[in-house]
């Protein structure tokens, strides 16, 4: 919301009474008086500025026992132009929804289901690791110009994608009865999730029972899965993490397995 104030001033201009003397023997007095006015601003007066105002952001890695504010995460500006290079393709997860929205404009898109609603995507980034830039979806004619299979073009795209990502052994950690571990960034941490046998190690300390969400671009859950009250807190928290996020991915829960990712549904 933004409130403007204008000030008025009003100015009058008098004219003073004029005589002339005619002759030695009669006085002729004429009186004209006038007033005109007009908004001006007055000097020195103050124009409210608009007021301004953007979400509260935090990075971590850590654990939380409740919902927390994702960092935002970069989101590709519409109709920006990023170069097609082999260096800018990235792997990642997308929702149903992200995917269906970008094929409104681009049915050639590339992208393979997951699990839950997720899909592994290509996109072109530009900029690098220390300089994020813009963003799109690949496309097959994007695939074409590198000269690149869709399996090679996978492999290239995860590979840029984890490339400055650290170990997750670095980032994760033992977690205590129902507490929730964070991993955030300000790079994209969906691309974790695709290096499914990283995460057999943590897995085997929670006795196989390990749960993920991907509810933003920049930031991965991870908790035990002990019980139906642990599945329904940890499907809140992915949630609202989503709800406040930049650019928010999926509150869906996935269960890790030997053999990959498994849908899981929030009793």
């Amino acid at each position: 919301m933004s409130g403007f104030s204008i000030s008025r001033a009003v100015r009058a201009r008098g004219f003073t009474q004029l005589s002339t003397i005619f002759g030695l023997t009669f006085l002729l007095a004429a009186c004209v008086a006038g007033k005109t006015s007009s908004p001006a601003a007055v000097p020195g007066a103050a124009e409210a500025q608009p007021a301004a105002g953007s979400p509260s952001t935090t990075g971590m890695t850590g654990t939380i026992g409740a919902s927390d504010t994702a960092v935002a995460g970069e989101s590709p500006a519409p109709g920006a132009s990023v170069p097609t290079t082999a260096q800018g393709l990235r792997l990642v997860l997308r929702s149903t929804a992200e995917i269906n929205a970008a094929k409104q404009s681009s049915a050639a898109i590339i992208a393979q289901p997951l699990a839950a609603d997720l899909w592994q995507t290509l996109t072109i980034e530009s900029g690098s690791a220390e300089s994020a830039g813009g963003s799109r979806f690949a496309t097959a004619a994007d695939l074409d110009q590198l000269k690149l299979s869709q399996a090679d073009a996978f492999t290239l795209g995860l590979q840029n994608a984890t490339a400055n990502l650290p170990n997750l052994a670095a980032v994760t950690h033992d977690l205590t009865p129902h507490q929730i571990g964070v991993i955030q960034s300000k790079n994209e941490e969906t691309s974790r999730l695709l290096l499914a046998k990283d995460w057999a190690s943590l897995a085997h300390e929670l006795d196989g029972h390990l749960l993920v969400a991907v509810p933003a671009s920049d930031t991965v859950l991870y908790c035990e899965e002990n019980g139906t009250q642990s599945v329904r807190t940890f499907a809140v928290t992915a949630r609202d993490t989503a709800a406040k996020a930049g650019h928010a991915v999926s509150p869906a829960l996935l269960r890790w397995t030997p053999t990959g990712w498994q849908s899981v549904l929030v009793p």
